[in-house]
């Protein structure tokens, strides 16, 4: 598994979770020649120091991007000495990162490469008739797909995708806190990083500091373990209940009811958001459009076997995942379809009712893609390759 390693918390997760259940992962890092790789310099040492597979690639992005702002008339002279959470155009994207990693997951043979994204990343909507994505297209699963196909057609056995999607924000940092302290360490959230006594440290006063800061108070976890001093802590606090935060509601609105419990009891106001308990944005959560993992067995059934589906029978059933067996956060926790009568009366963990024989010949169709992929590459390999690679 190549992990897309970016110093943040969800790429550190990712890694977390994929090594602890036995795969073998590869946390690649782009060093972009700017300020973006100070995010990602306290990870890279640390998986340098610790991780055999680790690897970074050079490339001159961060350079480019300035050079081109430099050059577009409508954009301030002085724009690189502004302090802003917001790029004045923003040309850096995950596909930049991704196109930098490729080299290497191709050289290595590996087939799966893994990228942060959490539940509220994939929004697609309209204005005035003409869809977009609310500026996270390259963090949505519309681009994973978009990618998946381009690595069909170049038949390159890859596929791209993110382990996190059913989960929050505020979960992510939940579970890298208490599980894997150690990566939560090497953590910078911060686009305005800068080095202080040879290691990297966050600004303090952006938005992305102030909302990392609010989420380790509620989680009761020390933000100096992740770099922030104490007069960061500070204003990062009183940032985040002055002005809020970037985020989707519920979550900011369950982030203020615990902080408000870590309190005296008294509302905590995060900008215009007031505390309210959503006790879902601390589970997983499955979405037809955001986190889908309902329909899939349905779909590729009506596809192949439709006379074997009866839909009248099919209902929706989102299964609670209070069971301890569900808990990231559990030594005892087992892959779901282990307890399936535990966690559903009926057998259904989803929502079948959105299922269809469309679905499910698109589904096919990928499959069988990825299929033809790996046997085209097979067929390249001599048996001494093949041997060799086995277990990979």
């Amino acid at each position: 598994m190549a992990i897309l390693a970016s110093g943040g918390k969800e790429s550190l997760l990712s890694e977390g979770l994929l090594r602890e259940i036995g795969y073998e992962t590869h946390p690649i890092f782009v060093n972009e020649s700017g300020k973006h790789w100070f995010t990602a310099l306290n990870a890279y040492r640390h998986y340098a120091a610790t991780h055999p597979n680790a690897t970074r690639v050079w490339t001159n992005s961060d350079r480019l991007f300035a050079w081109m702002l430099r050059h577009l008339p409508f954009i301030r002279e002085d724009f690189g000495k502004l302090r802003a959470d917001d790029y004045p155009i923003r040309l850096w994207t995950v596909a930049v990162f991704l196109f930098g990693a490729l080299p290497i997951v191709l050289k290595r043979g590996i087939g799966r490469v893994v990228i942060g994204d959490e539940f509220d990343t994939t929004v697609r909507r309209f204005h005035r008739g003409i869809p977009h994505y609310d500026g996270l297209y390259d963090q949505s699963r519309y681009f994973d797909q978009a990618m998946n196909r381009f690595f069909q057609r170049k038949s390159w056995p890859i596929c791209q995708f993110s382990i996190l999607r059913p989960l929050s924000e505020l979960l992510v940092e939940k579970v890298l806190v208490e599980r894997y302290p150690e990566l939560q360490r090497a953590q910078i959230s911060c686009h305005a990083a800068h080095i202080d006594g040879g290691r990297v440290r966050p600004c303090g006063n952006c938005e992305k500091c102030a909302r990392v800061v609010g989420m380790l108070k509620a989680l009761g976890a020390d933000p100096r373990e992740c770099s922030y001093t104490d007069p960061q802590i500070e204003r990062s606090w009183k940032n985040l209940t002055a002005r809020g935060a970037s985020q989707e509601v519920p979550a900011l609105e369950h982030l203020a009811y615990l902080l408000a419990g870590k309190g005296n009891g008294l509302p905590v106001e995060l900008g215009s958001i007031r505390a309210r308990n959503h006790p879902e944005i601390m589970k997983l959560r499955f979405d037809s459009e955001r986190s889908p993992m309902d329909d899939i067995e349905t779909s590729t059934a009506l596809a192949t076997r439709p006379e074997l589906v009866q839909m009248d029978e099919a209902k929706k059933f989102i299964a609670s995942f209070s069971s301890r067996y569900l808990d990231f956060g559990s030594k005892r926790s087992v892959d779901w379809y282990v307890r399936t009568a535990r966690i559903s009366p009926s057998g259904v963990l989803g929502d079948p009712t959105v299922a269809s024989c469309e679905k499910g010949e698109q589904m096919w169709n990928l499959m069988i893609e990825h299929l033809v992929g790996l046997v085209e590459h097979l067929k390249q390999l001599s048996l001494d390759e093949i041997h060799q690679r086995r277990g990979q």
